[in-house]
């Protein structure tokens, strides 16, 4: 054996110099030996204190039947010793038998050679022994490769890891957390035998992965070996080298993720996110026109990739959920404000939203440097939320001053109390509504008509949506009706009748014009997509409209009768001919000289026949009618509403008493749709989703 000259003296912690003194005094060999001496002889306090001796295991029983003994690893000759609640594993020198398993020997013999038992071990720094008086034994170089922080193999690398594929693995966790770069050929095996790590249980891998990623070299390994980790997480192989294409990133999706993973903090759950945030970008790639490369939809897509991963690792529940939730949401906008910092409280609670602030950190010091500036944005998302957590403002129901059984007492029921302290606590998140118990109450009962819409949509046969143009207003688009609108200035039967074409048909441009530059810039609100949502799942049968704008089929409602026509193509009143909005704008005048209009229908007009046929049709089979934000004294609206024999709703910021509805709600047509939706069957999160 080859002994180091010279001696060495180390601190040994008290209960293994008992353990070695007791074997030799009792007449065995006795040394320490693997990891704890590669600390020692690094400078490190071992962890974990190996003893091998050429006792037997029943042997070693003997020595130490006065103590406290784990034999559970009897079968591989270890004997666990606990002294003062401090555990020592003694091993007997072994040579191992065949690994059918690939992971642990089939037979051991038992030897009395400690060479032979050094000879078996995996790696030349783990092959030293140690013994306070006769010093180290390093038969591999091991001593060696410490001093030049170099992992490699005792012997052939093929044969260890063709004994133990757990060792491919261990290689790239010591390679990571020691900063050792891995021998030629250690690593030219480690990747020619990855495969073995398919033998491997999922419990294991992960216990080295935790590890690796935990290390302060995990970039430089998993940029070496993403070939090895693909093995077990194959979902990741799509992302190596797959270029993205726009000016936020210079790396490819693989070492965009590796470079934001060595950006975390040490937190096992946002560095675990980091690695698969954007898993889902390869499947969800696109190309403009522009050579521009785009993501749509690469967040969901990740977390659905991120829970097969999760469970097929055997991750504890509790990190699964928080990982999936990050990797879901890496993507959310982290505006400064106190109502968004509040909701994303409320929604994550305080450990996973500063999870998701590190994660956010990460990404973007894995951008391109122009976006760098950023990280002074997370920093004030921080504070806020820092401040606001300080001051103890309410961001769950166990913070909310009303509790079920003062809605009990209110009349609510069921389900109903938890979905309405639901939307009591969003208004408070919103500032819009104190945490006082008194108004929470008031708005308690003035909720009551929104749960009481619901059950009707649920009974209705037969559901029906008029909307008008507060749906347009809430979307960004300028009402005519408001303080500084058209409206207030001119008789709106005048600036949209035929009449005004024909006769003063600057005026009606003027209206036109600025009503289709407006409407270039309307999206879908919340409420939009809620309609869509209610039609897909069978509660609404069909919108009827004087929305021109299209933004309900833009939410992807399908059944809407647009009786008003559409804003998004105008024509010659001459020749016919279609034309582009731009030229309306532009001068209103086709080649041939004709004047252009929008294709809408005018006051004064009659309507297309078949669409409105059908708009009588739908509202006359209705049981249910919900009229939002309509003007019911505008034609053709107001000779639709009394042919519902149902019951009828109107939802409308401006809307006065009327004895023909059942509720009239005076608020925000997409607030009380929210508030509506609510109290339905849960359903709503893509929905949330898509708004936000």
């Amino acid at each position: 054996m080859k002994a180091v000259p010279g001696p060495l003296t180390f601190d040994i912690a008290e209960a293994a110099k008992q353990v070695l003194e007791s074997l030799e005094s009792s007449g065995y060999e006795a040394w320490l030996v693997g990891g704890c001496v590669r600390d020692l002889l690094m400078g490190q306090t071992p962890k974990d204190w190996d003893i091998a001796t050429d006792a037997t295991p029943e042997q070693v029983t003997k020595v130490f039947r006065d103590r406290s003994l784990i034999e559970t690893g009897l079968k591989h000759g270890t004997v666990t010793v606990v002294t003062d609640h401090f555990p020592i594993e003694i091993t007997t020198f072994r040579e191992d038998g065949v690994y059918s398993d690939q992971r642990r020997p089939d037979t051991v013999c038992f030897t009395k050679s400690l060479l032979a038992d050094l000879a078996r071990r995996d790696f030349t720094i783990n092959a030293l022994a140690y013994h306070p008086v006769r010093g180290v034994i390093d038969c591999f170089d091991g001593m060696q490769d410490l001093s030049a922080k170099q992992l490699r193999c005792v012997g052939d690398p093929t044969q260890r890891f063709s004994e133990d594929a757990l060792r491919i693995l261990r290689g790239l966790r010591f390679a990571a957390t020691l900063s050792f770069q891995i021998e030629e050929e250690t690593a030219a095996a480690i990747h020619r035998e990855r495969e073995r790590l398919q033998a491997i249980s999922a419990e294991r891998i992960i216990a080295e992965m935790n590890a690796l990623l935990m290390a302060e070299q995990v970039k430089p390994v998993l940029l070496e070996f993403a070939d090895v980790v693909g093995v077990f997480i194959p979902e990741i192989l799509p992302m190596i080298g797959f270029q993205q294409h726009n000016d936020y990133h210079v790396y490819d999706v693989w070492e965009h993720s590796v470079v934001a993973v060595d950006h975390c903090p040490y937190d096992l759950v946002v560095r675990w996110a980091a690695l698969l945030h954007d898993i889902g970008k390869p499947a969800c790639f696109s190309l403009d026109e522009d050579g521009v490369g785009h993501f749509y939809g690469h967040s969901a897509e990740g977390e659905r990739l991120a829970d097969k991963i999760l469970r097929r690792l055997k991750f504890p529940n509790a990190q699964q959920q928080e990982i999936k939730t990050l990797v879901g949401c890496h993507d959310l906008s982290l505006k400064n404000q106190r109502k968004t910092a509040r909701r994303y409280l409320a929604r994550f609670g305080e450990t996973v939203l500063k999870r998701l602030i590190a994660l956010k950190r990460a990404d973007n010091f894995a951008l391109a440097p122009a976006y760098l500036s950023r990280q002074s944005d997370y920093d004030r998302f921080a504070e806020l939320v820092d401040n606001l957590l300080e001051e103890g403002v309410c961001c769950s129901l166990a913070d909310l001053q009303i509790k079920g059984g003062d809605l009990l007492r209110l009349g609510f029921q069921g389900a109903e109390i938890g979905q309405t302290l639901q939307r009591l606590l969003e208004r408070v998140i919103d500032e819009t509504l104190p945490n006082e118990e008194e108004e929470l109450q008031k708005t308690a009962l003035e909720l009551q008509p929104c749960r009481d819409i619901a059950k009707l949509l649920e009974q209705a046969k037969f559901a029906v949506v008029l909307s008008g143009a507060g749906m347009d207003t809430e979307s960004g688009l300028k009402d005519f009706r408001s303080q500084d609108g058209w409206w207030r200035q001119y008789n709106p039967a005048e600036l949209a009748s035929i009449d005004t074409f024909a006769h003063n048909y600057p005026l009606f441009h003027e209206f036109y014009s600025m009503r289709l530059g407006l409407m270039a810039e309307a999206k879908p609100h919340s409420g939009h997509y809620i309609l869509a949502d209610w039609e897909k799942r069978g509660y609404l049968q069909t919108i009827v409209t004087q929305n021109v704008s299209g933004l309900h089929r833009a939410a992807g409602s399908r059944e809407v009768l647009e009786i008003h026509g559409t804003l998004a193509q105008t024509h010659c009143q001459s020749c016919g001919r279609s034309q582009s909005i731009a030229n309306f704008i532009s001068n209103g005048n086709c080649d041939c000289g004709g004047l252009l209009r929008p294709d809408v229908v005018l006051f004064g007009e009659n309507l297309p026949e078949d669409v409105w046929q059908s708009a009588i049709e739908a509202i006359r089979q209705s049981d249910l009618l919900i009229v939002l934000g309509t003007s019911l004294t505008v034609y053709p609206a107001a000779g639709l509403i009394d042919l519902c024999s149902g019951k009828r709703v109107l939802i409308d910021l401006g809307a006065e008493a009327d004895a023909r509805f059942d509720f009239v709600l005076k608020e925000k047509a997409g607030q009380v749709l929210a508030e509506i939706n609510a109290y339905l069957p849960a359903n709503a999160n893509s929905i949330t989703a898509i708004i936000e």
